[in-house]
């Protein structure tokens, strides 16, 4: 109990957080926009790329994953600030899996 009144603090409130997965196979893109709490990429095939905030392109080969995430699930409503790009090319197989505050 805390206060001086013997009275209990109330909860903070927290928003529900939403999930998605894409998978994209051979030529094409993943936009994830800025504002999730998490992105990761798991790449089964090629090498697609990765442009974070318009940093420009890295590639992630094969057998690849990566994870982006605010510091140990970070204060409610803290948010990554960048824009994600994943492109592919023919032959690239990957998924982009997100959480945002709902």
């Amino acid at each position: 109990m805390s206060g001086t009144n013997g009275s209990v603090s109330p909860a903070p409130t927290v928003a529900g957080v939403a999930s998605a997965a894409q998978r994209q196979t051979d030529a094409g893109a993943v936009t994830v926009a800025a504002g999730a709490r998490s992105v990761t990429l798991m790449v089964y095939a090629g090498e697609p790329t990765a442009d974070i905030g318009g940093a420009g392109p890295v590639g992630f080969p094969a057998g690849s994953t990566a994870t982006w995430s605010v510091d140990q699930g970070g204060d409610p409503g803290e948010t990554l600030d960048e824009e994600f790009v994943f492109t592919g090319a023919a032959g690239d197989d990957f998924t982009v899996l997100t959480t945002r505050v709902a």
